[in-house]
């Protein structure tokens, strides 16, 4: 009989009860390791907003300068069985991630608003000490009307404990460092083009234990480049259009390599019953430099989501999304992260959001050598959130339970999580607002 390991752990998602609206991370990514049917890229239009709203609750005000203080316990979790790792001895901890820092803003002119945000997070482990460290959220940004322009600056680092893939789903050290430009132009009667620009670099540090894999080897830069347009023909509609150019390099293993075009859409859409989000790339990567092995990748990749108001706090939802995730195996460039989930939302009140539903999905392996037989993991389980708001305080509790099943059976397992946070006020997920 096939040993099942079982985690019981925290992957904290943010308050995605809310009608999801910034992910954890600046929008303009090509990938990322980590992918969740409910994370959508934040955008120009929502970081305005959120800024907005910010800045009228900021706690403190000096002249024109604003400075809102932030305080959470991110996670705080009894973990079962650390890293998931089948071969290895269960190890059992306990987790808490606990951070204090500011939030400013200062308007620049008259329509101008410079950011900054300084969130330190403190990671202690109760017995894994060698994991206990200092980590944040640093960065600054230029936002609103510039000149015949719409501007959207920002730089930030983030050093962030996170879960790494579902290759790997154990916490490792990860880095991100990020330059983001876009410039926005509108001609009128809903008409706009845009151009933007993201330089990104990651690092993974690796876990000073003897089964770790090397993340490191996923170490890398990515550089992109999109212009394109939007049509929006009136308030709660708006459709975008492009072209992205893109180039990865890989500090470590140039073996992964790539570079490509893609063209890219956006839909979002607001009814009076029905909302439709959907960010989708039809992406063509190849193989870049001289000792680059990269397996082509012609697919579309992205995320979609569309809701449906049944009656009263009932909402139905179907959400679904295609990620390229690198590998660190030395067989495997990367796999396809692939699903599809129907779920449900209720609201409780005033105060509280209850959403509940079911994932199924693919991860298939894409390795170096087109004669190796592939690797595909078929995963489905249930997935809960629920959120409560007391004044200022935010609980966050989740819970999912995935099953995986593999054609090669030494990668069969289950995975339950639960996940908790507390947060002092209701701002949690963007640093920006």
């Amino acid at each position: 009989m096939r040993r099942r390991p079982r985690l019981l752990a925290t992957r904290w998602t943010g308050t995605l009860l809310a009608l999801l609206t910034l992910g954890a991370s600046p929008g303009l990514a090509q990938f990322s390791q980590y992918t969740s049917a409910s994370d959508f890229e934040d955008d120009f239009e929502n970081t305005q907003q959120v800024i907005e709203a910010a800045m009228a609750e900021a706690r403190w005000r000096r002249g024109p300068l604003l400075v809102d203080p932030w305080l959470a316990i991110r996670e705080a979790t009894y973990d079962d069985n650390v890293g998931n790792r089948p071969r290895d001895p269960i190890i059992s901890d306990f987790l808490i991630k606990i951070g204090a820092g500011l939030r400013a803003f200062l308007p620049v002119g008259d329509d101008l608003v410079l950011t900054g945000h300084l969130l330190p997070e403190y990671v202690w482990w109760r017995d894994l000490s060698n994991r206990r460290q200092v980590d944040g959220r640093y960065g600054v940004g230029l936002f609103g009307p510039a000149g015949p322009f719409d501007l959207s600056l920002r730089a930030q680092h983030i050093d962030d404990t996170k879960y790494f893939s579902r290759e790997f789903e154990d916490r490792v050290d990860t880095t991100e460092d990020y330059l983001r430009l876009e410039l926005e132009y509108d001609f009128g009667s809903g008409f706009s083009a845009f151009a933007a620009a993201a330089f990104d670099s990651y690092g993974f540090e690796e876990l000073d234990e003897e089964s770790a894999p090397p993340v490191g080897d996923l170490d890398r830069d990515e550089t992109l480049f999109r212009i394109g347009a939007r049509w929006r023909p009136r308030d709660g509609f708006r459709l975008g259009l492009g072209l992205e150019s893109s180039e990865v390099d890989f500090d470590r293993d140039p073996r992964r390599g790539n570079d490509g075009t893609s063209i890219f859409f956006e839909l979002d859409a607001t009814g009076s019953r029905t909302t439709a989000t959907a960010r989708l790339a039809w992406r063509d990567l190849e193989a870049d430099g001289a000792e680059s092995l990269f397996p082509a990748f012609d697919e579309i990749s992205g995320r979609y989501r569309v809701a449906f108001k049944v009656a009263g706090p009932v909402q139905i939802e179907v959400l679904g999304y295609r990620n390229l995730v690198y590998s660190f195996q030395e067989t495997n460039a990367y796999f396809e992260d692939q699903a599809t989930a129907l779920g449900v939302a209720l609201s409780l009140g005033a105060r509280a959001g209850l959403r509940l539903r079911w994932e199924t999905g693919e991860n298939d392996y894409a390795a170096f050598d087109p004669n190796r037989l592939p690797r595909v993991d078929d995963f489905d389980g249930p997935v809960a959130e629920l959120q409560f708001e007391l004044g200022r305080f935010t609980l966050v509790i989740n819970a999912s339970e995935t099953d995986y099943d593999s054609n090669l059976p030494e990668f069969d397992r289950d995975v339950t999580t639960v996940s908790t946070g507390l947060i002092f006020g209701r701002r949690t997920e963007s640093p920006w607002g």
